[in-house]
């Protein structure tokens, strides 16, 4: 393949792929393949699905081993030698077909068996003019999404998700562009390709919500009180008062004539 001088565009890498797979490069298709991309998070690295597929002169991103390829050739190398594969069977039966974007994104929902809640939708038009080359700009989180992880490697899929919070290991990673360990911390947890959320580290959220802990266990006590106190200005409270003192007093009485009359 011979790309190099080619943009870096979303339309001409999955023309690429489409063609690499021995497929039809049709527009079902290349929508079926934009709205993946976006699920996954359009990224700067030539790896729009985040594969894990090393090819000559690529470099894991993350510790799961999404690559960053050096350039559109090989990215296109990269995915295609992972979609041929048989965990993609579906997937390229429905791209053979060419003629239903919803059939594709239905078999690549069935693909992602580590996150049977996914959802994919169609992409536009535009997004072929997307870059996904260093020309992108700065590298994209992705879209934070439901998917949970299962630590399974079906045939190094192109997704992966999040949101569990621990190193989990995605075939192919996907869904976020980075690990659970890239995120940030606002837990003393990562998650995956975000940055620190509202730049409050754990420490920091654990000193708020254990003052405002202690606060509300003032206020409850300050509320006993009150309560107590006004209880004891009304009348009947007296009454009641003064009926379990004698009460005691007449138990004391009866106890001690008992005692005296043995």
């Amino acid at each position: 393949m011979a790309q190099g001088s080619v943009p870096p565009t979303a339309k001409n890498y999955f023309t690429a792929f489409l063609m690499g797979l021995g497929l039809p490069v049709t527009q079902s298709n290349l929508l079926a393949l934009y709205g993946v991309a976006t699920r996954e998070g359009w990224n700067n690295r030539y790896n729009p699905l985040n594969v894990v597929q090393p090819e000559p002169g690529s470099t894991a991103f993350n510790s799961v081993g999404v690559q960053t390829f050096p350039n559109l050739s090989e990215g296109v190398q990269g995915a295609v030698q992972l979609f041929k594969g048989p965990h993609w069977d579906g997937v390229r039966a429905a791209l053979a077909r060419g003629n239903s974007t919803a059939a594709v994104l239905n078999a690549f929902h069935d693909a992602y068996s580590w996150a049977p809640g996914i959802t994919f939708t169609s992409g536009t038009p535009a997004d072929g003019n997307i870059l996904i080359g260093p020309d992108a700009g700065a590298i994209s989180t992705g879209p934070v999404s439901d998917v949970a992880d299962t630590g399974t490697s079906d045939a190094g899929a192109a997704g992966g998700g999040v949101n569990a919070l621990a190193d989990f290991k995605f075939p192919g990673q996907g869904l976020l562009t980075g690990t659970l360990k890239d995120l940030g911390k606002i837990t003393g947890l990562a998650l995956p390709g975000m940055g620190q959320i509202a730049g409050a580290p754990f420490g920091t959220i654990k000193t708020v919500t254990g003052g405002l802990e202690a606060i509300g266990k003032s206020l409850s006590a300050i509320g006993a009180v009150f309560s107590a106190a006004l209880w004891l200005t009304q009348p009947s409270s007296w009454l009641r008062i003064g009926s379990f003192i004698a009460g005691i007093l007449a138990l004391s009485i009866g106890g001690y004539l008992l005692a005296t009359s043995r």
